[in-house]
């Protein structure tokens, strides 16, 4: 049974004397830090990357998964310090590790809101999606899940959503909670193939028991199903592990492994708590708490 590590980092508070909105063209000793972290941790072209963002909470992002990457790598595979990484990407942009060599080892990345993560599985692909459940300014639940029906959801799952607010003291938020971690169901599958932009989200169908969506104020709490069914064009699809968990109140996650032998009990999750110059020696805690 292949083990799957998780790290996660709230870039909220990692590095948290950085004013997240100073742009990058800013002087302030907070963005001249994240140069020097990324300077000191990441070979040239993955600093272009992380500074290509204009604003200071992107390239923390972006900083993080960076990091996040190399030092699950070196534990997953037992590396040392020493040993260089060399990593790839796709043609859809997906990052991979091209040295040393791993044949059945795959990691996936995801950021959105305050948190980045990053996923490894030993012997199978994986594919992992981190959201927050929040609205643009001046837009509505009803007017936001409204420009998904259509083209992204299938009438079986819209039904869910809408019916998951029944009872529930707050319908409003209990849909967005519901929609957002289907939406990482579908994302962390379509990682997990490596697949880009353009997939058919309509296509891709998630069927759960009614706990999985109406459990919507979990905290650090699992929402945990052993019966995600998930259809692709009609078709049921099995071989797969899907696990859907909350990082806090706001931000569920979705981790998928192409592998039916994989269970809850072998994903282990640490909160990365500090950082290093040089990139390899973060401060992290068992998480969540016990």
């Amino acid at each position: 049974m292949s083990a799957v590590l998780v790290l996660v980092c709230d870039v909220s508070r990692v590095w948290g004397d950085v004013d997240v909105d100073v742009a990058v063209d800013g002087d302030g000793d907070g963005a001249n830090r994240l140069r020097q972290l990324a300077a000191a941790a990441l070979p040239p072209e993955d600093v272009r990357r992380v500074f290509r963002f204009r604003r200071i909470i992107d390239q923390r992002r972006a900083l993080a998964a960076c990091l996040l990457s190399r030092i699950l790598v070196r534990r997953m595979l037992r590396l040392s310090p020493h040993v260089p990484l060399l990593f790839g990407r796709s043609e859809h942009g997906r990052p991979f590790l091209i040295s040393p060599e791993a044949p059945h080892f795959d990691f996936n990345v995801s950021h959105h809101g305050d948190f980045c993560v990053v996923a490894g599985c030993e012997s199978a692909p994986i594919g992992i999606d981190v959201m927050k459940v929040e609205l643009p300014l001046g837009d509505t639940a009803t007017s936001f899940l409204a420009a998904f029906k259509d083209n992204q959801i299938t009438e079986q799952e819209w039904c869910t959503i809408m019916e998951c607010a029944n009872n529930a003291i707050d319908p409003s938020a209990a849909k967005l909670h519901a929609f957002f971690r289907l939406w990482c169901l579908k994302e962390a599958y379509t990682k997990a193939l490596g697949l880009g932009l353009g997939v058919d989200f309509k296509a891709i169908e998630f069927q759960s028991s009614s706990s999985l969506w109406e459990s919507y104020t979990v905290c650090r709490t699992e929402v945990w199903e052993d019966n995600i069914i998930l259809t692709v064009n009609g078709e049921r699809q099995d071989g797969w592990f899907f696990l859907v968990h909350y990082l806090d109140a706001l931000h569920p996650v979705v981790i998928a492994v192409k592998s039916a032998e994989t269970r809850k009990e072998v994903i282990s999750f640490e909160m990365i708590v500090r950082e290093s110059l040089d990139g390899e020696a973060f401060g992290a805690v068992q998480w969540p708490p016990k």
